[in-house]
């Protein structure tokens, strides 16, 4: 994300469009150890443990982008949207997921829970024109 900043300031031309993909959230969910920086309990799926830390770096990164983007007078005008491209694919019947959410799920929520998608939208000004709790849905033809 400091990249993606780095080419931001309040003197681009605007109007523009940015998009930026990571993938420190993809499998194998390396992470050198300076940047965990979460404690975790001793949970014993090293694969699990990886995808915690890999998304706690995530949030931590998009949390300085935004920072950034504050500091360089970008975040008033800016649309931001934030997704994933698919679920953790992580979540087995002995996945320790149950025990890290936090909540009482039944089989069908916990179910849900285990396939969601992130979209995140930030509009100017705090902006919410709609909430929408219906799924989506893409076809690759």
């Amino acid at each position: 994300m400091k990249q993606t900043v780095g080419f931001l300031d309040s003197s681009v031309n605007q109007p523009f469009f940015g998009f930026a993909v990571t993938l420190t959230s993809h499998h194998p969910f390396y992470l050198p150890e300076q940047h965990k920086t979460m404690t975790m309990p001793s949970y014993s799926d090293p694969l699990f443990k990886d995808y915690i830390h890999a998304i706690h770096y995530m949030d931590q990164a998009i949390g300085e982008l935004v920072k950034d983007l504050k500091a360089n007078g970008l975040w008033d005008n800016t649309v931001m949207v934030i997704y994933g491209d698919h679920d953790s694919s992580l979540v087995k019947n002995d996945s320790e997921l149950p025990e890290f959410a936090v909540g009482n799920y039944d089989s069908l929520e916990f179910e849900q829970l285990k396939k969601s998608v992130p979209l995140i939208i930030h509009l100017p000004g705090g902006q919410i024109l709609d909430a929408i709790d219906s799924s989506g849905l893409t076809i690759n033809a």
